[in-house]
């Protein structure tokens, strides 16, 4: 019941979180990859088709849907919503799959709560398939380490291990998990099983296609600096201007101290917790940060070089979604950290409420984005897909060109499906 409850009230809330009108556009990769890959190829084989050097299943599995089931008007809203369900649904697992690493409630609701208040999801990953898969990111820890209670489970559990990991290749940090949680029930080896097939498929990829990648590397104080940003101050902060008035007015002092908050209550949860606990608290810790570096040293932006930033430019500090999975798995120590507590009972378990409501709350603070990548100047899907509709029905043309959200991304589609 309460799992349902999660994913009806998460999926409703990142809905309400987008800027006005982004309910009906496509963005970026979901209209130029995802929609115009499936309406010029409807070969099942197209769901392991690679991009960017790795594979992207569950976005493809869903864009799938949408486009052949509904008409080309609807694939903006459609594709958005079930981009906000993915997310809900992402809260609503972690709450169910996290009961057999923490048992009080008010963890996994602190656990549940991150991925659908998380400050940095506002600024771009939110209501759109291309960057789902730093949500597949958080949720897979929780399904290495939960413990089927049927067959049935057993397998389902595996077929989504198997999903997360076709669509996040860096989920591959979670291997030790894994391989902790198999060594004695089971069914979780039929679970550790479609991880592993997911990561077979990732690693044959990387190893057969090219990736894009900016000669070079960022300097290694503008990889940390990014990371005090985008991971842990923005919690507080929760947008580039507040970000840069603290930097501003506290110096870099401010971010390092937002960690040291975080790496505090990673230090009492491994003291305090369980064997399982302390396990769960040195991955979050390491995917955290590993996260963040893989995906700022292989983008290697100029504009993201921390440490050459004039004072003026770091009153706008640029921000990144990279920081999305580091930042939903460092803010997952509080909610652990709440579950110890609870569990030791007396008065130390009245603090976990107060833990996972502060946490919740802080982040709540800027529940609707002023930095959203989605303008409210960009043309609704509606409105392109009328005016492509009225360009093929007049030109004669096989093909029109629409635009994404931002407009830079422009692909086509056949006239066909606009006389569907």
């Amino acid at each position: 019941m309460i799992t349902a409850l999660v994913l009806v009230v998460g999926s409703l809330l990142t809905w309400l979180r987008l800027p006005a009108g982004a309910g009906d556009s496509l963005y970026a990769e979901d209209g130029a990859l995802f929609v115009k890959n499936w309406t010029s190829d409807s070969s099942w084989t197209l769901l392991f088709e690679p991009y960017a050097g790795y594979q992207h299943f569950i976005p493809r599995v869903v864009s799938a849907l949408v486009v052949s089931t509904l008409p080309v008007t609807a694939f903006g809203m459609a594709i958005t919503f079930l981009s906000c369900v993915l997310v809900g649904a992402c809260a609503s697992l972690t709450y169910h799959f996290a009961r057999d690493v923490v048992s009080s409630r008010w963890a996994r609701t602190g656990l549940a709560g991150i991925p659908i208040l998380l400050p940095l999801a506002g600024y771009e990953p939110i209501g759109n398939l291309a960057n789902f898969h730093w949500y597949a990111m958080y949720l897979m820890p929780w399904v290495l380490l939960s413990i089927p209670r049927s067959n049935r489970g057993a397998f389902a559990t595996a077929f989504l291990a198997f999903a997360l990991a076709m669509t996040e290749p860096q989920t591959l940090i979670f291997l030790p998990l894994g391989i902790v949680r198999c060594w004695r029930p089971t069914r979780s080896r039929v679970v550790f099983s479609g991880f592993l097939l997911g990561m077979a498929g990732q690693l044959w990829t990387f190893l057969t296609t090219d990736r894009p990648r900016v000669p070079g590397s960022p300097p290694i104080l503008s990889t940390l600096e990014g990371y005090l940003i985008n991971a842990p101050l923005i919690v507080f902060t929760g947008n580039r201007v507040d970000t840069g008035r603290a930097l501003q007015n506290f110096g870099w002092w401010i971010a390092y101290a937002s960690l040291a908050l975080f790496i505090a209550g990673a230090v009492v949860t491994f003291v305090l917790g369980s064997g399982t606990v302390r396990l769960v608290i040195l991955a979050l810790i390491l995917a955290s940060a590993a996260s963040w570096i893989a995906s700022f040293v292989l983008n290697n932006l100029v504009p993201g070089y921390y440490s050459e930033l004039t004072p003026e430019q770091l009153a706008l500090p640029p921000i990144f979604r990279w920081g999305t999975s580091a930042g939903m798995l460092l803010s997952a120590v509080i909610p652990l950290l709440a579950g110890v507590l609870a569990d030791r009972g007396g008065r130390a378990s009245r603090i976990a409420p107060v833990l996972v409501l502060g946490l919740l709350g802080v982040m709540a603070l800027t529940f609707r984005s002023e930095d959203n990548t989605r303008g409210s100047d960009t043309p609704t899907w509606t409105q392109e897909t009328d005016r492509a509709g009225q360009v093929c029905r007049t030109s004669g043309l096989p093909e029109v060109q629409v635009g994404a959200s931002p407009l830079a991304w422009r692909f086509t589609l056949p006239c066909p499906l606009f006389d569907e």
